[in-house]
C-alpha cells in the first residue's frame, strides 16, 4: 500500500526546477519506494530510511554541502528538522 501521488506534484517540481531549485526527498520510507516516486516526479535526490530524529541531522549535512534548505513537514516529529532548515514549511495539523 502506498500514498497516491497528487496530480499537481510533477508540475510543482517542474516549476521549482525552472526556478533553479534542486529538489531532495527526505523520507522515512524505504529506498525502493522513494526512488520510484522520485523517478515519476523528477526529484533530484532521495535520502530514504530516515528516522524522525535523524531528519535535522540530514538537513544539517545538506547545509554543510553549501545547500540552502527549505523543508516541508507535516507532523510534530518534523519540528526539529523544520527548525534546522533555512526555511521551514509546516503543513497539516501537526498532531501525529
Amino acid at each position: 500500500m502506498s500514498d497516491a501521488i497528487r496530480e499537481e506534484s510533477a508540475a510543482t517540481i517542474k516549476a521549482l526546477h525552472d526556478d533553479g531549485v534542486k529538489v531532495v526527498m527526505l523520507t522515512g520510507d524505504n529506498a525502493a519506494t522513494a526512488e520510484t516516486v522520485a523517478r515519476k516526479l523528477g526529484i533530484d535526490e532521495v535520502i530514504a530510511n530516515v528516522l524522525p530524529g535523524e531528519k535535522a541531522d540530514k538537513i544539517k549535512q545538506l547545509q554543510q554541502r553549501g545547500e540552502t534548505v527549505g523543508m516541508v513537514g507535516d507532523g510534530i516529529n518534523d519540528a526539529p528538522a523544520l527548525a534546522q532548515a533555512d526555511v521551514g514549511f509546516a503543513i497539516g495539523s501537526g498532531t501525529d
